[in-house]
């Protein structure tokens, strides 16, 4: 059952891919692997995905993107291989275990993280590896299992810092169990922390070579005042990954794993929390993303209860868990598209984002069907198009690096010089008129175009008032009121 799952998703994943480029990070991380950038930044290189998609890269179809785009799906069915595994040895039960797996890889966000160029379906890959090894680990009594997971645990290191969460899982689950402290306390558990260490020693290589990390350049990314309004969504998240029979099953299953495994459950229950804290302090817009291993736990809870509900007395028939899949896929997958039209139909802006031209948020945020996101290309080829000769483009992150993909991967308009560090000015106001100063600067030497009008980036009301801009295709030319 479990290669049954993997080969639907499989298909799955190939056929709602992202065909191309996309906006922010999935660009960056392309732009990294063409120039193979590989620097201590464990906030922002993800060196190891850097690494890997090297090898994607070298794949003889698609463009560029699209490869990396492959790169997700390849782990992102990895990773549900490695949860069904572990869900069968935690379970003991085939067809529970199989629509567990069913469930993760359908939620909303672990489905939009196979299909597009991000660090996380690999990060979710060691995630459920590195489960798969503690179970394994237990049952079988072979040190080599643990010992294998400690240095993998290293490794994930170089990809995502989020993968720290499984060093606190880890560490946890050995000390509630006496055989755990025991290991812990022997050479095999320092052969385990060395193998850690070799694991993730190209990271601490690197840091010792280069200067120091500033992590004060990156404080912007924290909100602890946003904490508290996350936290009130986060139901909300969950509930969209698992609507409805998934979301009720993962709460019943709660209760059957704390009677049958209370020590595996309270290390989840740990990590969970921790998990929801550490994505709620972080900016919003990582938020979905970041909060991808407690959809994970929520998975096994949402096994838990499956297989409780198929102990009950006349759900063991074949008929309820043809029923149960049916559910389990109708619903989310339904929600998933017809949530976005009705949004259109009522506009309704469920996802509060900022506007950019050819994209359409909650198509593009809530639904993770991404087969026809052609949005990125169209504004990165329309607006280098559009620009004069040596022209200056300022922008934020997100739409800056299409930009710089189509110039440093496709080579196009090498001519034109573009600014992707407005963020600077968006997160300090403090600081917008040093942004007025460089316009003013530039606008005698040469043209200067914005990314878009956005207000909360740009402070437009007050741009007007000492510059005139104009619409270009997606850009606005910026010029002086004399001119």
């Amino acid at each position: 059952m479990g290669l049954l799952a993997v080969s639907v998703f499989a298909v799955l994943y190939w056929y709602t891919l992202a065909p191309t480029v996309l906006w922010g990070d999935s660009a960056k991380l392309a732009i990294y692997v063409k120039e193979m950038t590989i620097v201590f930044d464990p906030v922002g290189n993800h060196m190891l995905h850097t690494l890997i998609g090297k090898l994607f890269s070298w794949l003889p179809f698609g463009d560029f993107a699209y490869r990396q785009n492959l790169m997700s799906a390849f782990f992102g069915i990895l990773a549900l291989w490695f949860f069904y595994l572990a869900m069968r040895r935690l379970l003991q039960h085939e067809a529970a275990a199989f629509l567990a797996t069913v469930c993760l890889g359908l939620s909303h966000t672990f489905w939009l993280a196979s299909v597009i160029n991000e660090s996380y379906s690999l990060c979710i890959f060691f995630f459920t590896t590195g489960f798969f090894l503690l179970l394994t680990w237990e049952e079988k009594r072979k040190d080599v299992y643990l010992i294998l997971h400690f240095f993998l645990m290293g490794v994930a290191l170089l990809n995502n810092l989020l993968s720290g969460l499984m060093i606190i899982a880890t560490f946890f689950y050995l000390l509630l169990l006496e055989r755990g402290r025991r290991w812990l306390l022997s050479d095999r558990g320092l052969l385990g922390i060395v193998c850690f260490l070799l694991g993730c020693s190209p990271m601490l290589i690197l840091a010792f070579r280069n200067a120091p990390l500033d992590l004060g350049a990156n404080r912007w990314f924290l909100r602890p005042g946003d904490l508290l309004s996350e936290l009130s969504l986060y139901p909300a998240y969950l509930f969209y990954q698992f609507p409805f029979v998934g979301f009720g099953l993962g709460l019943l299953g709660t209760r059957k794993m704390v009677r049958e495994r209370g020590k595996f459950f309270w290390v989840l229950l740990t990590v969970f929390f921790l998990n929801i804290l550490l994505a709620c302090g972080y900016m919003r817009q990582r938020n979905f993303f970041l909060m991808l291993p407690t959809y994970v736990l929520f998975a096994v809870w949402i096994g838990f209860g499956l297989r409780g509900a198929m102990a009950s007395k006349g759900a063991s028939h074949p008929s309820f868990a043809l029923g149960a899949l049916a559910l389990l896929v109708i619903l989310p997958v339904g929600l998933y598209l017809s949530l976005p039209h009705f949004s259109k139909r009522y506009q309704i802006d469920f996802v509060r984002g900022r506007q950019l031209a050819f994209r359409d948020n909650n198509r593009f945020y809530l639904n993770p069907v991404k087969r026809s996101e052609f949005g990125p290309r169209q504004y990165g080829l329309a607006s280098l198009e559009v620009v004069k000769p040596g022209s200056l483009i300022i922008g934020d992150f997100t739409p800056m690096m299409v930009l710089l993909y189509y110039q440093e991967i496709e080579g196009l308009r090498p001519d034109v010089s573009i600014d992707a560090t407005i963020d600077r000015y968006v997160f300090f106001p403090e600081k917008r008129e040093e942004l007025y100063r460089l316009i003013e600067r530039e606008t005698g030497r040469r043209p200067v175009y914005l990314a878009d009008n956005e207000e909360n980036y740009y402070s437009i009301r007050e741009l007007e008032k000492r510059f005139t801009l104009i619409p270009q295709g997606p850009l606005w030319e910026v010029r002086r009121h004399d001119s």
